[in-house]
C-alpha cells in the first residue's frame, strides 16, 4: 500500500486589511496557557474572540463566505489588559465598578463593531484595533451557526496547550444590562 505525501498548497486568499465592518461569531475559552510576560514565564487564563467580516472570500470552495480574524486575548479587565481597552473601544464608555467585577464576555456574541486589520513583518493579518460603529451604521448578522471542522480542530489544539488549575473557578456575580451593545 502506498502513502502518498503532497505539498500543501499555500494559495489561500489573505484576509483584507484596512478597516472593516464584522461581528462576533465566536467567543473561545482556551484555559490556562503557558506564556512569558516581561522575559518571565508565566501562566494565564486566555481567550479567542472570531469575527466575520463584512467582506466576502472571492477565490476557492469559499466564494461568498465571509472572511474570519481571531484574536487572543487574557481574560481579564484590569487597567492595562487589551481586553478591557478592545471592549471600551467597541462599547464607546468605560465599565463601572460592577462591570469591573464581573463581565461576561459571551454578551458581546452578535455585536457589531469595526475592525483594525493590519499586516504583520512576516505578511500575516493582525487585529490591530476594535471601536464602535458610527451612528446609523447597518448592522451585519453573523453567517456561521456552528464553526468549520478545521477551526474546531484549532480551537482544541490551542485547548491542549492549556494547564490545569489548582485552584477552584468561582462565578462572578451577575451584572445588569443598559443600552449598550453588549
Amino acid at each position: 500500500m502506498s502513502i502518498i505525501a503532497k505539498a500543501e498548497s499555500d494559495n489561500f486568499e489573505k484576509t483584507p486589511t484596512g478597516t472593516i465592518q464584522a461581528v462576533c461569531v465566536f467567543i473561545h475559552d482556551i484555559g490556562l496557557q503557558p506564556g512569558e510576560y516581561q522575559g518571565r514565564p508565566n501562566v494565564a487564563h486566555k481567550i479567542i474572540i472570531s469575527w466575520e467580516l463584512s467582506e466576502n472570500m472571492t477565490l476557492g470552495e469559499n466564494v461568498g463566505k465571509p472572511f474570519m480574524v481571531n484574536k487572543y486575548y487574557t481574560l481579564s479587565l484590569s487597567e492595562k489588559a487589551n481586553l478591557r481597552k478592545d471592549l471600551e473601544n467597541w462599547r464607546g464608555k468605560t465599565f463601572s465598578e460592577a462591570e469591573l467585577n464581573g463581565f461576561d464576555v459571551e454578551n458581546i456574541r452578535g455585536a457589531n463593531c469595526l475592525l483594525t486589520i493590519t499586516e504583520t513583518e512576516n505578511g500575516k493579518r493582525k487585529v490591530s484595533g476594535v471601536t464602535a460603529l458610527p451612528k446609523g451604521m447597518p448592522l451585519i448578522k453573523g453567517s456561521q451557526s456552528s464553526p468549520s471542522i478545521k477551526f474546531l480542530e484549532w480551537i482544541d489544539r490551542e485547548r491542549a496547550k492549556a494547564i490545569q488549575p489548582s485552584v477552584d473557578d468561582h462565578e462572578p456575580p451577575p451584572v445588569e444590562k443598559d443600552d449598550l451593545p453588549f
